[in-house]
């Protein structure tokens, strides 16, 4: 041919993503084509960093064709790459590494933050915030989210803020929205806060991919990606065909004349970085074989420059690989790693892989104090999300730690000064403000066992599986040099050993013929000591958390030098739940104090030194200044007698301790008959109850209520409780919320509980339990009460069953159950029986189809009121019922028609179509007991209210008369026509009332004014058509086209917006607007 035609694939957008470009071109074959590969054109798609001689490969099309499109089929496997530009720090990055900030109040904080941690300037700021949208890196989210928790001194937005906090972050925020309220900061920061969140958790996410993928060289590519998470679709190609090795030749030949017709494929290879390529030729006789065997070969990448420090080769040879030794040889580039302190490439047995900043955090300090770092690489390593680091480093930076807090293992580190903490905490709270490094700082140095400490931790709370071993090899005696504690001492066989670490521990062999003949003996767990930082079996210990208790033991620790006052403040303060000890600091704590006040026992308190009596009480002042000495002394008593050991201490009080005297009878009492009080809960009553049957006074009252503790006989218990229920005028514990409001008093909880502490000697009749109801579906019938009890009710929750079935009291003692037949048990299913509701009025057991609930305020209401008047209930249970607020409220049928009946029968009228003939001095009555009740409503408003209560009952038409005919259509709010039933909706609830009220006012439908009354009425119907209009006018003040385009909508349409919503509620927020409206389009 005349002209050299060339077919190109086009080059892909990023460079780094292309090592290996292939040229493919069509040319006539030449009769003599040199040997010298240095003539042939250079690269015109990727330039090489080193000009090296190009690979021919001769490649017969006619008979492979298919090669060709294998080589296009990779190529097109690689796709496309993305970058976008960040407005913030103007440079190029991955599309899915950025965000596009659309919303105006995150916009607003991204902005501020930026501006605060100094990135941009309030000029660029500006700029950005003006512009509708822009796109920024994800990073600068969570610079922006962190420098506000750094401004507001927080961590989370749970945590309180000050004031003055808050007045720096709103100064900026105003230099970009100077109309921007101070009320609403929360609501949109909490929005921001959730956007940073997103943001890390798909950050952490891709980090934690990007390790799984590079953790098996297999699924690496010939032609390695740069690029951060985008991987060709390898899982598309099952293997590559390449051509015989007859078609892949070192020497270009000669073409056969009799193919000069036929035109032939040249495939030229560069390489952006290659060596000098050579293609050596196997061993025929073995390429036979394995072409006969298998038809395909994969294909591996092979390093040819194994020390290279880049993360990437630049250049893959391609060879084919036996799959026999697939995982054989693995590329011992994967295998190393760089470490950020030194730079130095590491294998990957000696590199620890660092993301959770608890880990980290200790790392980078302890590299700051040997001078490895400074703060700023410090701190930029700090919020790196991913770095290695060798194992020598963390043991060095480990140490340092050590050093810092004058330490020698991990388990001294709770009982380091706290000038040493401080010392840390100062470079730590540089990196994270009001970190705490307990827990942390025991991971770090157990992170791994063999180097982190000069002595070994092989574990934290677990022993070794020694069942499993022979013997167990210990480091050498040079290595020992002071014994030092450990978590876990081994069990030594020998017992002469005289060294602190044995060299093995020898195991005898187990026979396991009987091995589950007999069951082992549970292990005792071992408990870690906070004041010694020991190990100790669990019933050697005890918890130590009342502040009476921790306060004679810091003392006694403190005058017995064992700590210092400021460690002894702190662990008072600290306010742990679990505080265990060793039961031997008991011992010292008390020795400690009575050696201190010259004394052996607590009987010769009055022998004691009162200038060691004062200086005792000034060690206690300065870690609590509200106890006087006698107060301590009680302490110190109650300590005692919890004690093991408390004969020891007691001296001639112990024959007193084993008979109690009561406080109030003043006589000796057996323990069985004495309660011991020590919270103010219980006391409280028990001290009002002995007032009110004047056994004690007033002072004396007071004095058992601050005292730590104090002892009753049990039959003062029982006259207690008896004395306030005559005051409260009710006969057991489950009626005291029954009681009027003039005596009630939120006091259940704490009444129920002294009543319950014996229910066999408290109560005449014995509660056995507290508020669980009979399951009245398994049941029958309930007995209930006679005909006489239901004329006066009074309202109880539920009774225990008794066991006195013939007892004719007003409650019923016994519930009756019928034998049930099993013999047909499974032969066919049984219908469902209908459930029983228990009514909250009358407390009849009631079929469920017959109850209704009421919850609405308006029809309790009603209720209330009908049932004043008919005289069922006193104003004093109607208005705690009504301030109940239950959930539900479960009542008779028959119930609402006793109420509609009592009310129309008080107005002197027999349907609501006669409420104009009513008796206005029975109206003003009626009024005054719907006020007594708290409600101030219009006699309006209250017939609203009743005519929508009695729509909702069953026999409606009874009490409406002519009002039913008219109430099958009816009058629209808006525009005042009657309209059918089923173009009208009825919107009785605030949250769906209330954008249909705000919309009409935009649309000119109602006023301001009106708008209001609208809001508060009972029953709102309205046309569906002006339910469009509302909708279609709150789009348009906020300028979008949609109900899901109203978050973004500009500030100035919701604030417009916002104006008549505040109106009508103030505390209400755009946010739950435009999600009422959303639930309520979706519904209708």
């Amino acid at each position: 041919m005349d002209e050299e035609r060339e077919i190109k694939k086009e080059p892909l957008d990023d460079d780094d993503c292309i090592q290996n470009s292939i040229k493919t071109e069509l040319v006539e074959p030449k009769k003599e084509e040199p040997d010298d590969y240095e003539e042939m054109p250079p690269n015109d798609i990727v330039e090489p960093r080193v000009k090296e001689q190009p690979v021919y490969l001769k490649l017969e099309t006619t008979e492979y064709p298919e090669i060709i499109d294998k080589i296009l089929k990779i190529q097109s496997a690689i796709p496309r790459l993305r970058t976008l530009r960040c407005a913030v720090c103007s440079e190029s990055v991955h599309v899915k590494n950025t965000t596009r900030q659309a919303s105006k109040t995150r916009q607003l904080f991204l902005l501020a933050g930026l501006v605060l941690c100094g990135r941009i300037s309030m000029e660029k700021a500006q700029l950005l915030y003006s512009k509708r949208t822009f796109t920024s890196c994800k990073v600068h989210v969570l610079e922006a989210m962190e420098e506000i928790f750094r401004v507001l001194k927080i961590k989370n937005l749970q945590t309180r803020w000050a004031k003055e906090s808050m007045e720096t972050l709103m100064n900026t925020v105003r230099e970009l929205h100077p109309e921007h309220s101070f009320d609403r900061i929360y609501p949109l920061l909490l929005d921001f806060n959730r956007k940073a969140d997103t943001i890390r958790q798909d950050h952490k996410m891709d980090q934690d991919m990007r390790i799984i993928a590079l953790m098996d060289h297999d699924y690496c590519l010939p032609n390695p990606i740069k690029t951060e998470l985008v991987e060709p679709k390898i899982e598309e190609l099952d293997y590559i065909e390449m051509p015989p090795e007859d078609f892949i030749e070192q020497k270009i030949e000669e073409p056969d004349p009799r193919q000069l017709e036929h035109m032939k494929l040249k495939t030229t290879v560069y390489h952006e970085a290659p060596p000098k390529l050579e293609l050596v030729e196997p061993k025929s006789e073995k390429l036979e074989e394995q072409q006969q065997s298998q038809e395909s070969v994969l294909f591996e990448p092979k390093l040819e420059e194994p020390n290279c420090d880049e993360d990437y080769p630049e250049y893959i040879k391609l060879e084919p690989v036996d799959d026999s030794n697939e995982h054989s040889g693995l590329s011992e580039r994967f295998q190393r790693r760089k470490c950020v302190a030194c730079s130095q490439l590491q294998p990957a047995g000696r590199i620890i892989v660092l993301k959770s900043k608890s880990r980290k955090i200790f790392l980078v300090v302890g590299l700051m104090f040997i001078g490895k770092r400074t703060v700023e690489e410090t701190r930029e390593w700090y919020h790196c999300p991913i770095f290695y680091i060798c194992r020598t480093h963390v043991t060095e930076a480990v140490n340092s730690i050590f050093e810092v807090l004058n330490v020698r293992t991990v388990n001294e580190i709770e009982t380091c000064s706290m000038e040493s903490r401080e010392t840390l905490m100062a470079t730590v709270n540089l990196l994270e403000p009001n970190h705490k490094m307990d827990q942390d700082m025991r991971i770090i140095a157990l992170m791994d066992h063999d180097y982190c400490l000069q002595n070994p931790i092989k574990t934290e709370l677990v022993e070794p599986k020694i069942e499993e071993l022979d013997y167990i090899e210990l480091p050498p005696e040079a290595f020992i040099k002071e014994p030092e504690p450990v978590l876990f001492e081994p069990k030594l066989e020998e017992p002469d050993c005289d060294e602190a670490y044995p060299e093995y521990i020898k195991l005898e062999p187990v026979d396991d013929s009987n091995e589950h003949s007999s069951p082992k003996p549970k292990k005792t767990q071992n408990r870690k000591c906070r004041i010694c930082s020991c190990m100790v079996a669990e019933d050697e210990t005890t918890n130590v958390t009342q502040k009476s208790r921790l306060l004679v033991l810091m003392t006694g620790l403190v005058v017995g030098n064992r700590t210092t006052v400021e460690d002894a403040r702190y662990w008072m303060y600290e306010n742990s739940s679990v505080f265990l000890i060793c039961k031997a600091h008991q011992e010292e704590a008390v020795k400690g104090i009575l050696s201190f006040l010259n004394i052996r026992k607590l009987d010769e308190m009055t022998n004691r030194s009162t200038e060691k009596t004062q200086r005792l009480m000034q060690i206690v002042r300065d870690m609590d200044l509200r106890h006087n000495f006698s107060a301590f002394v009680n302490f110190l008593l109650a300590f005692v007698l919890k004690m093991d050991s408390k004969e020891a201490y007691l001296g001639t009080l112990g024959s007193a301790f084993q008979s109690w005297k009561c406080v109030t009878c003043s006589q000796l009492q057996p323990a069985d008959r004495i309660i011991a009080f020590n919270t103010k809960p219980k006391k409280i009553f028990l001290v009002v109850g002995l007032m009110l049957i004047s056994k004690i006074t007033l002072e004396e009252a007071q004095q058992w209520y601050d005292c730590p503790i104090f002892h009753i006989c049990r039959t003062h218990v029982t006259e207690a409780v008896n004395s306030i229920f005559e005051v409260l005028n009710v006969k057991t514990v489950n009626e005291i919320k029954w009681c009027t409001m003039k005596n009630h008093h939120k006091m259940d909880q704490d009444m129920r509980n002294i009543a319950l502490m014996d229910h066999d000697y408290c109560l005449p009749n014995p509660i056995k339990t507290e508020l669980v109801e009979p399951k009245i579906e398994e049941l029958d019938y309930i007995k209930m009460p006679s005909d006489g009890f239901i004329e006066a009710p009074e309202p109880v929750l539920f009774e225990p069953k008794l066991e006195e079935p013939d007892c004719d009291e007003d409650y019923p003692k016994y519930i009756k159950l019928e034998p049930v037949d099993d013999s047909n048990e499974h032969s066919a299913p049984k219908p469902k029986e209908p459930r029983n509701r228990v009514c909250r009025i009358c407390f009849y057991a009631v079929a469920e189809n017959e109850t209704i609930n009421v919850t609405q305020k308006s029809q309790l209401l009603i209720l209330m009121t009908g049932l004043v008047v008919e005289n069922r209930t006193a104003l004093q249970d109607a208005r705690y019922w009504m301030y109940e607020n239950p959930p539900v409220f479960l009542i008779c049928k028959a119930h609402q028609e006793e109420a509609v009946k009592g009310i129309l029968s008080f107005l002197n009228i027999r349907k609501l179509d006669e409420m104009t003939t009513r008796s206005e001095a029975k109206t003003q009555r009626l009024m005054e007991i719907v006020r007594d009740m708290g409600r101030r409503l219009k006699f309006s408003a209250f017939v609203n209210s009743l005519l929508a209560f009695v729509l909702e009952m069953d026999s409606k038409d009874a009490y409406l008369g002519n009002l039913s005919s008219a109430l099958r259509s009816w009058k629209c709010m808006a525009c005042s026509q009657l309209q059918p039933d089923n173009k009208i909706i009825f919107c009785n609830m605030k949250t769906r009332k209330i954008f249909l009220i705000v919309g009409l006012v935009f649309s000119g439908k109602i006023k301001v004014e009106e708008a209001q009354l609208f809001y508060h009425s009972p029953i709102f119907p309205i046309c569906r058509t002006h339910v469009t209009e509302a909708v279609n006018s709150i789009c348009d003040v906020l300028n979008v086209e949609t109900v899901n385009g109203m978050k973004w909508s500009c500030t100035e349409n919701r604030e417009t917006l916002m104006s008549v919503v505040n109106l009508l509620v103030p505390s209400m927020s755009f946010s739950n607007f435009s999600a009422n409206l959303k639930n309520f389009i979706q519904n209708n």
